[in-house]
């Protein structure tokens, strides 16, 4: 199991990931949806808009 700081740093690199790949100028949405795949390929569990 990785501890607060490890997941903290995936999530980072995840989202510094798709901000390169994807630049800028698409809707939050494709953002949202590519950022979910990419914790996913990283090994962390992640939904979209999980209901409260």
């Amino acid at each position: 199991m990785k501890n607060t700081e490890d997941i903290i740093r995936t999530i980072i690199r995840c989202a510094s990931k798709v901000r390169r790949q994807l630049a800028a100028g698409f809707l939050e949405s494709v953002y949202q949806k590519a950022l979910t795949i990419e914790l996913q390929a990283c090994g962390l569990q992640a939904e979209m808009e999980y209901p409260i």
